[in-house]
């Protein structure tokens, strides 16, 4: 069985390779990042959703994979691999 690729550190002067939202650090904490949408990216994100009253996501969990591929396709499949790399990283989400 192969190893699963690393995925890419969470640099924040890689920022530019992201679409529809950028990297920061925060200002209170070197250990958190801050998700930066422009208004393009919640506007076109609240369109594509507005068929699912909120009642949806409590009461059809699958809905929220949903909604989540949909956020991450207007981001051109970035902020997938920048969330979990955030909950692996120890200096970031400290999961372990």
């Amino acid at each position: 069985m192969s190893q699963p690729s690393p995925l890419p550190a969470n640099d924040t002067s890689q920022s530019d390779a992201l679409k529809g939202f950028h990297l920061a650090r925060s200002v209170e904490s070197d250990r958190l990042l801050q998700l930066i949408f422009p208004r393009e990216t919640v506007e076109a994100f609240l369109e594509a959703v507005a068929e699912w009253p909120m009642q949806a996501l409590a009461y059809k969990s699958f809905l929220r994979f949903r909604v989540a591929k949909t956020l991450d396709d207007l981001c051109g499949n970035t902020l997938q691999p920048v969330l979990v790399n955030t909950m692996v990283d120890r200096d970031t989400g400290a999961s372990w």
